[in-house]
């Protein structure tokens, strides 16, 4: 039987599932860890983010309203945990939200993958030479080659009271929705889902603390069936 070493929590695993793609014509096998995590050998296409892959989001209902909406929730929240207003969205892929977040005053930079005009780039490579107050991985922690190391990069890039947003599919609703309820399977894009406990547990590892913790079912946000964490450095009072 094919064995696979979960991302996470670093145990064989064998238990798999063949499971439509959402083109609903070719399947991928993904292994279900006993740690709750899900997740498939193929290779992820970067090149898959592109013009085509924006047009999905361009065409969906109420899209501007829906990419601001998240921030209207949580920004009273966030400007009273930070004093700094400089915010990095990462794979935000349209600049809804930043263009909301500037309308606060905060200054906003994102980079993606799609040609865009901020920074085209891949954020686990890319060099910054500055610091931020907030950072929004809002679904593309599944697309990462390396969570771990994308999430203590983030932590680097923070100012001491800074704080990182992180929204990822909840592969736990899988058993709770079904396979077409979850809605998450696109190879192509991403080839990693951490249940909403493992995945806290590393950001406590990684020197984060939780201000907020949720799982998000609603459809007012750009996506839904998802963790949504709010996370501050450890050592942001220690000065």
């Amino acid at each position: 039987m094919e064995q696979a070493i979960c991302p996470i929590c670093k145990k064989e695993v064998i238990y798999k599932y063949k499971i439509y793609d959402s083109d609903g014509k070719t399947f991928t096998e993904w292994f279900h860890c006993a740690c709750g995590s899900m997740f498939h050998l193929k290779p992820i296409l970067k090149e898959y983010f592109n013009k085509n892959y924006l047009s999905k989001y361009k065409d969906m209902l109420d899209v501007e309203h829906r990419f601001e909406y998240f921030f209207r929730v949580y920004a009273p929240l966030i400007e009273d945990l930070t004093y700094g207003r400089k915010f990095l969205d990462v794979g935000f892929t349209l600049p809804y939200a930043m263009k909301y977040m500037e309308k606060r005053g905060w200054i906003s930079k994102g980079i993606d993958l799609i040609p865009n005009d901020y920074i085209t780039g891949d954020f686990e490579t890319y060099e910054f030479n500055e610091k931020f107050d907030l950072i929004h991985f809002g679904h593309c922690l599944e697309s990462f080659n390396d969570i771990t190391g994308a999430i203590n990069k983030a932590y680097d890039l923070l100012n001491k009271d800074g704080l990182l947003i992180i929204t990822h599919p909840n592969p736990k609703l899988l058993f709770e929705l079904g396979i077409k309820g979850f809605g998450h399977w696109d190879w192509r894009e991403e080839w990693l889902f951490i249940d909403k406990r493992e995945l806290i547990k590393l950001c406590k590892v990684l020197g984060f603390k939780v201000i907020l913790k949720r799982t998000n079912y609603g459809q007012r946000y750009v996506e839904w069936n998802d963790t949504h964490l709010i996370l501050q450095r450890e050592d942001w009072n220690e000065e």
